[in-house]
């Protein structure tokens, strides 16, 4: 196998590991850091409410400050972590869903590892001394939110961590890998490779419209999809990924179904996955389309949507770790993302209300 830079991938020896996790998610681990806020706090940092902000050299104080606050909260964050997080949720039984990225040496560290390690999920972190851990604070005030996101140890994640032989054997071992797009490329190339190697499947997201817009990430996406056994996306995501491309469409039925056909170098046909909300999902498997209903929430129960559709993909990896049929992974997928958003944050339950 070459990678993209022309470099012979090196085989990995197969190692015996007490760890069984089918699941496996790589990205960006960040410590999310929730409280409720005075006034006179966002004014200081110069923040507002229904905003997110990367933070600046004024917000440095800011995390060890809200973190201190009575009441404050703190729990694992980042996309590609809550995913594994509610998939590990979704599957219960400790040890079955892993999650590799990098942080500090802080305490941060020490408080992000208890948590993910306390909800079941597998950590495979590598240390950067150098960095302290990636955070993101939100400061909550009469039911709205500010949030500061500071990535620092978390973008410094290296091929070297990889190809060590614990991290290596969990990736030999699972069964189904989902890789940050904002991540470091060599990694991302790396195991795309693996997992054609494996047959391991590889799970992607659009991540985001910005993403999608950025010509350095959009071509790092074109060039995994051949690889890419499923591909999630929201609407505005998709319809996103239309105009890049040019296709005159407002239709994600037809988004999905172009991204379906693009040519792949594995036997087994790509799957898309586009949530729209409230309305059905939309999945697109080799040019065929079909639509998968949703968990009905009442208005009044919704407390906040953000992490709806990190909790889809979670679901949805959770049933396909245990070889069920597309409809149950989007029936899961559903469920999970019902539950988080009647919760502020990612905040799951002990234990979901679901049979398999």
């Amino acid at each position: 196998v070459i990678l993209s830079s022309g470099r012979p991938l090196q085989p990995v020896r197969a190692l015996h590991c007490s760890g069984m996790a089918v699941v496996l998610a790589l990205g960006n681990p960040l410590l999310d850091i929730l409280a409720e806020v005075e006034e006179e706090m966002l004014t200081r940092y110069g923040l507002e409410l229904d905003t997110a902000v990367q933070a600046e050299e004024r917000h440095r104080p800011l995390f060890a400050e809200l973190a201190g606050l009575p009441g404050a909260r703190s729990m694992g964050g980042g996309m590609v972590l809550n995913s594994v997080r509610a998939a590990q949720w979704m599957l219960q039984q400790p040890g079955t869903t892993a999650f590799a990225g990098c942080v500090g040496t802080d305490a941060f560290a020490d408080t992000l590892r208890d948590c993910v390690r306390s909800e079941g999920v597998h950590c495979a972190f590598a240390v950067n001394p150098d960095l302290p851990t990636g955070c993101c604070a939100v400061l909550t005030r009469h039911g709205e939110r500010a949030m500061c996101t500071e990535l620092k140890a978390a973008r410094s994640y290296r091929v070297e961590h990889l190809l060590e032989p614990s991290t290596s054997e969990l990736l030999a071992r699972a069964r189904v890998v989902y890789c940050a797009v904002l991540f470091t490329p060599a990694v991302v190339r790396l195991v795309a490779a693996r997992t054609e190697e494996l047959g391991s499947m590889l799970v992607v997201s659009l991540t985001a419209p910005f993403v999608v817009r950025d010509a350095e990430r959009k071509a790092l996406l074109l060039e995994l999809l051949p690889h890419v056994d499923f591909l999630f996306g929201n609407e505005r995501e998709a319809l996103t990924w239309a105009g890049t491309e040019g296709w005159d469409t407002t239709d994600p039925a037809f988004v999905a179904t172009r991204l379906s056909l693009i040519p792949g170098v594995k036997a087994r046909k790509r799957t898309v996955v586009i949530t729209r909300g409230s309305l059905p999902t939309v999945v697109a498997v080799n040019g065929h389309v079909s639509f998968h209903d949703v968990e009905p929430i009442a208005h009044d129960q919704l407390v906040d949507s953000t992490g709806a559709g990190d909790c889809y993909l979670g679901g949805f990896m959770a049933a396909l770790s245990r070889d069920l049929p597309l409809p149950e992974c989007c029936k899961a997928g559903a469920y999970a993302a019902s539950v988080v958003v009647q919760q502020f944050g990612v905040n799951l339950p002990p234990a979901p209300n679901y049979t398999w």
